[in-house]
């Protein structure tokens, strides 16, 4: 995703407040001192690094959060530590998800926030194992319970961390960083935290047991140095058979892959993953790969099945703080700044890749390779088979947006009008979807977008959990995929 501009506020609110569909008429005349640099890049995506400050009213209820206007003075970058940064205005604000799904990049303009200081996230220093509970069936797919669209999913998830400086803690992600990542984006994938959001009845936890069945010493966790070339070439990673000794069964982990990605010169890349398989028949799901099989072994992979995260903003920066919200760790859950390149955004964008989300604007529709990585078309069209998630023109987006932040005057430039979006039925809105890329509020999940997960977990192949078709059991493989090896589905970028 790539650069979700508030994509990653969205954990535990006490509140369930919607997202206004207007400006607050009360925050009119509200203005928030914003020193920016701005840093032009050759792409099309707007910015390399964001930040923006929120304005919290306290007397003005309902509202999660209130915008105002920003400041941009001119020509420099962000320096990586400075706060959050950029996902790219869109991770949807969650940056430019890669099919890989889920590249994400960094938008254009760099935003150089001053006087903010980034307190270290609490708990993020130390890791509880309470949590960690050693089963044996920690995806529980053999569990007697009714499968239904109340059934809480548990996702096993192993963070793979390839590094090659140990001293380096983008590189070697403390344990405890990556535990307090997933239980931000389990706060997501909760919904109503952060506004108006489906519960999709999901929650992703830290693996107990590896392949073998041994009890972790880190949950979740596994380190390795990594001989090759890094920073590491993300795309090519994604498509090696010779990467698929990293990941563990498909079947019963989710992988995730943490490690820097090469530097681009367009900005950069936030995260990939790929997308999954549909089962052909009665349940098939619009959009995905399809298969006849209803098991598939990791033997048969031709390639390393996962998301990969950029750990280039996982880690602390040089300022002592994180990419990311201060939503997460705040007492009340509401920000007093977002970050473009919210590592938690970009986390939960690219999980829903994974799990069969596709991007909300205009982009191509084939499921097969050919449609790799970003591909937005120039015209307007419903094409994440969400009937509910207004979709618009990206790249007519863009273009207004690097028109609007060169020739708006700084003082006169607003949060609304970079999350305005026009959707392709002629109507107004303001971008909140983590499927979108920034700018963003990046907290929403849709009811179509939860049945396109719930169907992926109740139907698809390779994906943890129990089937409601049978799916995953060795014992009901078909004779004629038992010796198939099999080639990725599509990465979206």
């Amino acid at each position: 995703m790539s650069g979700l501009l508030d994509s990653n506020q969205r954990p535990r609110a006490p509140q369930t407040c919607a997202l206004p569909t207007a400006p607050n008429p009360e925050l009119a005349s509200a203005k928030v001192s914003i020193i920016g640099e701005m840093t032009k890049f050759s792409e099309s995506f707007l910015s390399r690094y964001i930040n923006l400050r929120l304005l919290f009213v306290d007397n003005v209820a309902p509202l999660p959060y209130y915008f105002v206007n920003l400041r941009i003075a001119s020509d420099a970058e962000v320096p990586q530590g400075q706060g959050s940064t950029a996902r790219e205005a869109g991770e949807g604000m969650q940056r430019p998800f890669r099919m890989i799904i889920g590249m994400k990049k960094i938008f254009y303009f760099a935003f150089l926030l001053m006087a903010i200081t980034f307190a270290a996230c609490s708990g993020d220093d130390a890791l509880d194992d309470s949590s960690s509970a050693a089963a044996n069936d920690q995806d529980q797919d053999a569990t007697t319970a009714t499968v239904d669209s109340n059934y809480d999913y548990q996702l096993p998830v192993i963070f793979h961390v390839l590094y090659q400086d140990k001293n380096d803690a983008s590189q070697y992600i403390p344990a405890a960083r990556l535990k307090n990542l997933l239980d931000y984006v389990n706060q997501i994938y909760q919904g109503g935290i952060y506004g108006e959001s489906a519960n999709t009845h999901v929650k992703f936890v830290l693996a107990a047991k590896d392949e073998n069945g041994k009890t972790l010493s880190t949950p979740g966790v596994e380190y390795i140095y990594y001989s090759g070339t890094y920073p590491i070439d993300e795309s090519a990673f994604m498509v090696s058979s010779d990467n698929k000794k990293y990941i563990w069964d498909p079947n019963e982990y989710i992988n995730v892959m943490m490690f820097h990605f090469k530097d681009e010169t367009d900005g950069d890349v936030l995260g990939l993953s790929h997308m999954p398989y549909t089962i052909k028949g009665t349940h098939e799901l619009e959009g995905l790969e399809t298969t006849t099989a209803t098991y598939i072994s990791k033997s048969q992979l031709g390639y390393p099945l996962c998301s990969s995260i950029n750990s280039s903003f996982a880690g602390q920066s040089s300022s002592g703080g994180y990419y990311q919200s201060d939503r997460y760790t705040s007492a009340n859950h509401q920000a007093s700044f977002i970050s473009a390149a919210d590592i938690v955004v970009t986390l939960a964008h690219e999980l829903g890749h994974y799990l069969g989300l596709f991007h909300m604007f205009t982009e191509d529709l084939k499921a097969d390779q050919s449609a790799d990585l970003f591909n937005p078309l120039d015209s307007c069209g419903d094409t994440d088979y969400c009937k509910d998630t207004p979709s618009y023109n990206r790249k007519e987006y863009t273009t207004y947006l690097a028109d609007y932040l060169a020739n708006t005057p700084a003082a006169q430039q607003t949060v609304w009008d970079v999350l305005k979006r026009y959707a392709c039925t002629d109507t107004i809105y303001y971008s909140a979807n983590i499927m979108d890329y920034a700018f963003t509020l990046g907290y929403k999940i849709s009811a179509d977008q939860k049945a396109r997960i719930r169907n992926v977990l109740y139907y698809s192949p390779l994906i943890p959990g129990p089937k409601l078709n049978g799916a995953n059991k060795s014992t009901r493989a078909r004779k004629e995929d038992e010796g198939r090896v099999y080639d990725r589905p599509r990465i979206i970028r």
